[in-house]
């Protein structure tokens, strides 16, 4: 049996979870929130170059400045960071 965590209530007030469907959904959801982190880990490897391209876009637009994007070991932004600086292999910093 693995060990079970708790996120503490206070922390939990502070991060949005939504289920959402990246290509079809309606980000307008989320014009009237700037976010610090996206994570988006081991999804985008599944679509096209410019569904990728669309994506990275729409992170970039949602982000607060200096905001992060964590993506997965396996993917990397190459093409794609346009107003991002790499911090590590799968975080970009919004710049």
């Amino acid at each position: 049996q693995q060990p079970a965590y708790q996120i503490d209530e206070s922390l939990k007030k502070m991060v949005l979870f939504r289920e959402f469907n990246l290509v079809t959904g309606n980000y307008d959801l989320f014009k009237s929130t700037a976010f610090d982190i996206i994570f988006c880990r081991n999804v985008m490897i599944y679509f096209d170059k410019p569904t990728q391209n669309g994506l990275v876009e729409k992170f970039f637009s949602l982000l607060n400045k200096e905001g992060y994007l964590f993506i997965g070991s396996s993917e990397a932004l190459t093409d794609m960071k346009k107003g991002f600086q790499s911090k590590s292999a799968s975080i970009y910093q919004k710049v």
